[in-house]
């Protein structure tokens, strides 16, 4: 692979890549359970308001927290020794920042199924590393690509009468590699 990318984070997109393939398919046939589907694909149409407040909730706090811990937070991601030194108990900001991403996902997965919980941790994210480098602007670009991701899956769902996570997921993955071979076809006229 010309670009690096991050072994855990590959793992993750073409885990949930194939997952959403396959349920996608099942989905398809006639007879498929779906009671288990809403727990690996879920459906953003079905959503109840109590959800849709809890993780409207959840963004705040994350939001207020992103601007508060701002510094500190880029100081421990850039270089946690160098932010040590400098005060930062980059130990109980680590913790801190694992306890809300857990509580995240706990959230989503009952929301919204466990393939696109770990798709849009990944893909967005694995497709702003192809980018930038930047940490500031790979969470503005992973934050809009998700948002793409999620509404235009939204639409394509609706007009196709698929799941809508497996096509939330199936987009971003797509957005994935157009960028990639954009990015590798521009290298190489470099």
């Amino acid at each position: 692979m010309k670009y690096k990318q991050r072994e855990d984070m590959l793992i993750g997109a073409v885990w949930a890549i194939g997952m959403a393939i396959g349920l996608l398919a099942i989905a398809k046939t006639p007879g498929y359970s779906t009671h288990l589907m809403s727990y690996l694909l879920g459906n953003l149409l079905l959503v109840s308001r109590d959800q849709v407040v809890m993780m409207v909730g959840l963004n705040l706090l994350m939001l207020l927290l992103l601007v508060l811990l701002h510094r500190p937070l880029m100081a421990t991601l850039a270089d946690e020794k160098f932010a040590r030194l400098r005060g930062v108990k980059t130990n109980l900001l680590y913790l801190g920042f694992l306890v809300i991403i857990a509580l995240a996902t706990v959230i989503l997965v009952h929301s919204v199924g466990l393939i696109l919980v770990m798709a849009l941790l990944t893909l967005p994210a694995a497709t702003g590393l192809l980018l930038t480098s930047t940490l500031g602007r790979l969470m503005l670009i992973a934050t809009l690509l998700s948002g793409l991701s999620i509404f235009g899956g939204l639409a394509v769902a609706y007009e196709t009468d698929s799941p809508t996570g497996a096509v939330i997921v199936l987009l971003a993955a797509t957005i994935y590699l157009v960028i990639l071979i954009v990015k590798s076809r521009y290298r190489k006229r470099i």
